[in-house]
């Protein structure tokens, strides 16, 4: 199946434009629709668990503030927005017969968990932003809905855009469920490549399987791969694949996410979320 439309799901208080930069790579690439996807919390929120004896006044002063706050954020989105559609010359439409790369750009109010599930549904791919120290909440919802609930690949996107996405790719190919999905999920960015490495890393992969076997089946959709069979020595698994990431010039990671329970992951960590952490590239995952 093609990519032939995006989701750029915003809304938090950081700075939208790189990841919106990110997906309009990947869309110029593509041919696809970005649709950038402003979402402001209901005010009504704000004020759910407010205490008891706190008067009708002070609420009403809550929910100004936070429709104020929401405001501000969805004008700030649409100008940063604004910008990087003059830089690419992108196209705004919502036409779908409109050929090539187009753009758009709209807002709506209520829970982010309801607007990202419902909304991402009707995508070919959602970008989100890699959370890191000091984003607030919404940016690590908005990732773990479109991961979770969406049923879609989700682009996880560096804090700085790259250069170039997709040109030179690695698949950390495990065996799992997930890596299978996000493989499937890909193919369209693969068939357009230049370089792709299909790489397994010690005893990350499920035995029996392996970096070929990976390769041989993608040689059946006619592209072309390079099978890596890479020994850790005894480092983490995540150190290795940064290492292999930095030292090939790596423009994209295809991985599968949260192959064991949310729960472990939460309390523990993992490679998913040891990844997300410290990559500087885009990051293409399914669950």
């Amino acid at each position: 199946m093609a990519i032939r439309t995006i989701l750029v799901p915003v809304g938090s208080a950081q700075d939208v434009s790189e990841r919106i930069k990110t997906a309009f790579l990947v869309g110029t690439k593509l041919n696809a629709h970005v649709d950038v996807f402003h979402i402001s919390p209901d005010p009504r929120d704000s004020v759910a668990y407010v205490g008891e004896g706190v008067t009708g006044a002070i609420i009403e002063d809550l929910m100004t503030a936070a429709e104020q706050e929401s405001s501000a954020r969805a004008t700030r989105s649409e100008t940063q927005y604004r910008a990087v559609v003059r830089d690419f010359g992108a196209v705004q439409t919502n036409d779908p017969k409109v050929s090539g790369f187009s753009t758009s750009f709209s807002k709506a109010t209520g829970r982010v968990y309801d607007l990202v599930a419902l909304r991402g549904r009707l995508a070919d791919l959602v970008a989100v932003a890699r959370p890191k120290k000091g984003d607030d909440a919404m940016v690590q919802a908005t990732l773990e809905v479109a991961l979770m609930e969406t049923g879609r690949a989700v682009l996880v996107t560096p804090p700085t855009a790259p250069t170039t996405v997709g040109d030179n790719v690695m698949i950390l190919w495990s065996g799992a469920e997930e890596a299978a999905r996000a493989v499937a999920a890909a193919l369209p960015v693969l068939r357009l490549a230049k370089k792709i490495t299909a790489a397994s890393f010690g005893n990350y992969a499920r035995a029996p399987a392996m970096a070929a076997d990976l390769a041989r089946y993608l040689a059946w959709h006619d592209i072309q791969a390079t099978a890596d069979e890479v020994a850790t020595a005894g480092r983490a698994l995540e150190e290795s694949v940064l290492e292999k990431i930095r030292s090939s010039g790596t423009d994209l990671l295809v991985m599968g996410a949260y192959s064991h329970s949310r729960l472990r992951h939460l309390i523990f960590g993992g490679v998913t979320s040891a990844i997300l952490e410290q990559a500087s590239i885009p990051v293409l995952m399914a669950h």
